[in-house]
């Protein structure tokens, strides 16, 4: 739904104050194999989406939070690495390892 809306609710925000130039994220898709982190800022949010195709469901962060990004990025998943939980599709004890996509 806020995919759908994103051009409003940032024309919004800004009319109510936020800095046009604020990051936002948006998150398609959020912990599957195909989850996709866009950013950008709020004037571009839209267009941005729209130009990356990115597909609902969709998280959008605003604000300075998105900032910290790469700072609590533990896991690597900027560097395209992602946590399997059971590789290869194992029961029993739950076990993790980092892969490259």
């Amino acid at each position: 739904m806020a995919l759908k809306h994103l051009a409003v609710i940032a024309e919004r925000l800004i009319a109510g104050g936020r800095p046009a130039g604020e990051a936002v994220a948006i998150v398609s898709k959020a912990t599957t194999p195909e989850q996709r982190v866009l950013e950008t800022t709020l004037s571009e949010a839209a267009a941005a989406a729209q130009a990356a195709a990115i597909e609902p469901p969709a998280l959008v962060v605003v604000g300075e939070v998105v900032r910290l990004r790469a700072g609590l990025d533990w896991l690597g998943a900027l560097d395209g690495r992602v946590l399997e939980a059971a590789p290869g599709g194992g029961k029993g004890r739950v076990r993790a390892v980092l892969t490259k996509r």
